[in-house]
């Protein structure tokens, strides 16, 4: 109970850090991409090579669009609008260069994919829109609460640990995993480039 007091103190404290970034309606509407796979909802995990341990947690969502949660992150690109740590426009190509950006010789990322609704999917976008901005280091709470606040990932711990969000995430009956490696020694800023 202690804990959590804590947490809840420091997460009032730091919000007041988080910085709202709100791409205009055409922007978003302009970006809008659906995808013929399937429904899903994937866990992104960075994961440090040297001793496995998770260093960052994001989301990626297909329902009637593709959208990708990215609290705290340092990820930018010129062709996906943001609007507080969602970027909206997330075509394969975008997502590799997502990947890409953080998979290094350092880094390794893991996506944990579990097939969905279409309708769970936007579910789970809107309550990534509703999360809000997340201050530096809290990509783990927040991809927390959004997974907590759906039956399947009531599991899932509410914690500042991507390690442990991942190894919950794979409890989830009929979740799949990817992993991306990359031996370059920084961002694969290359990719940055518009599609086309």
């Amino acid at each position: 109970m202690r804990y959590t007091a804590i947490i809840t103190l420091i997460a009032v404290v730091l919000s007041g850090c988080a910085q709202s970034v709100y791409a205009p309606d055409e922007a978003v509407a302009a970006a809008r991409y659906e995808s013929n796979e399937a429904p899903y909802i994937s866990l992104m995990t960075m994961v440090n090579r040297d001793d496995d341990e998770g260093a960052h947690s994001a989301l990626l969502v297909n329902g009637s669009q593709t959208a990708l949660y990215d609290p705290a992150g340092t990820f930018r690109h010129e062709t996906l609008p943001e609007r507080n740590d969602v970027f909206y426009g997330m075509t394969p190509r975008m997502k590799e260069v997502y990947e890409w950006y953080h998979a290094r010789k350092t880094t390794y990322v893991v996506e944990q994919r579990l097939p969905v609704s279409r309708a769970f999917a936007d579910q789970m976008i809107a309550r990534m829109e509703a999360q809000g901005p997340s201050p530096k280091m809290f990509c783990g709470i927040n991809t927390s609460e959004i997974l907590r606040s759906f039956d399947t990932f009531a599991h899932v711990p509410r914690t500042f640990h991507p390690s442990k969000i991942m190894d919950a995430f794979a409890q989830v009956p009929g979740v799949t995993d990817r992993r991306v490696y990359q031996e370059d020694t920084g961002q694969n800023i290359q990719f940055r480039k518009p599609e086309g």
